[in-house]
């Protein structure tokens, strides 16, 4: 197996090539020269993508980095839209006045510059094999089978599992992705700084939830079937028989993905864990989608909070949670 080197090195090559490509394509102003130090002498004015280097603590003031850098008043209408900033940002201002009376009138944040269609593409995918391969690397060095991490106790591909490890892989993405354009096209003074929202955060927390719970009702079906069994009296090799039959085990060759994901442990249609699966597709579609878009016109700022899943989603994939393991306790009897 290829080392964890050679297996990174023409993916940060390829997400290098497509962000000079973008970079060479669309070029993007300096926010702290140029236009930004001219356009102060007119009488009525915008300044576009110019840096905020400070804020008063009651927002009457704005300190921008024009050459040289310039104090504004702040209108008392501004002073609320003002607390959505910090220092660090790059903004478009509307600016009157002349000299030390120079006036904020209008206040919006700037964008970056927006990688094409294709180069988000690129990005996301290079983000995405990337942990892929470090997971391969990690596997090979350890000399472990990481397919384990989506492998039940009883050798089925476990649909709780399957889905904690997909969508752990959409999120560490979009933030590798969203990251790495941030550094890139914005300035390394961008890197980090990326929030995470709160339904982004709950749904993280159901899967959690989801997987420890399932774990949790399987282990303790086979401890009852052990007590049951020690209780009338039976041997250990009968003990042992007995847990084994709340999951069956089956052998790696008649391991079946889709098959495990919509069929119960008896080959049965299982609407359970079918609809349970479906949610999961959509909510990685959907937020692989909404991710692309973000990467077009991110906002020149310090923070910014990845795009959230609609709480629409968010209560489908909780109530879709719930029937599984509902479904998992009342099924799996010992």
């Amino acid at each position: 197996m290829k080392s964890a080197g050679s297996l990174l090195a023409p993916l940060v090559g390829l997400l290098l090539v497509v962000a000079t490509t973008a970079t060479a394509q669309t070029p993007g102003p300096n926010p702290t020269q140029g236009s930004a130090a001219s356009a102060l002498s007119a009488a009525t004015r915008t300044i576009e993508k110019v840096r905020i280097t400070g804020i008063s603590d009651d927002q009457s003031k704005l300190v921008v980095a024009t050459k040289p850098p310039a104090t504004l008043g702040v209108d008392k209408d501004l002073k609320a839209r003002l607390r959505e900033f910090q220092p660090g940002d790059v903004v478009t201002i509307e600016v009157a006045g002349q000299g030390g009376g120079q006036q904020l009138k209008g206040i919006a944040p700037a964008t970056i510059i927006a990688p094409g269609r294709w180069q988000r593409f690129f990005v996301l995918a290079g983000s995405a094999a990337l942990w892929l391969c470090v997971w391969i690397a990690l596997a090979a060095s350890l000399k472990k089978d990481f397919r384990k991490l989506v492998v039940g106790e009883d050798g089925r591909y476990s649909n709780s599992k399957v889905q904690m490890v997909l969508w752990f892989g959409v999120v560490v993405t979009a933030y590798t992705a969203v990251t790495f354009c941030r550094g890139w096209f914005g300035g390394w003074a961008y890197v980090g700084g990326v929030g995470i929202p709160e339904n982004l955060l709950a749904l993280s927390g159901i899967r959690a939830f989801t997987l420890a719970g399932a774990k949790g009702i399987t282990v303790s079906k086979i401890e009852a079937a052990k007590e049951k069994a020690r209780g009338q009296g039976k041997s250990d090799v009968e003990v042992a028989r007995a847990a084994a039959e709340v999951k069956t085990a089956v052998a790696e060759g008649d391991r079946s993905f889709f098959a495990n994901m919509s069929l119960d442990d008896r080959g049965n249609p299982d609407i359970g864990d079918f609809q349970m699966f479906v949610i999961t597709l959509l909510a990685v579609v959907v937020y692989s989608i909404q991710i692309a878009k973000f990467l077009g016109a991110m906002e020149l700022r310090q923070v910014i909070t990845v795009p959230d899943v609609d709480s629409t989603l968010l209560a489908t994939f909780g109530l879709g949670q719930g029937a599984y393991l509902a479904k998992k306790y009342a099924s799996e009897k010992p």
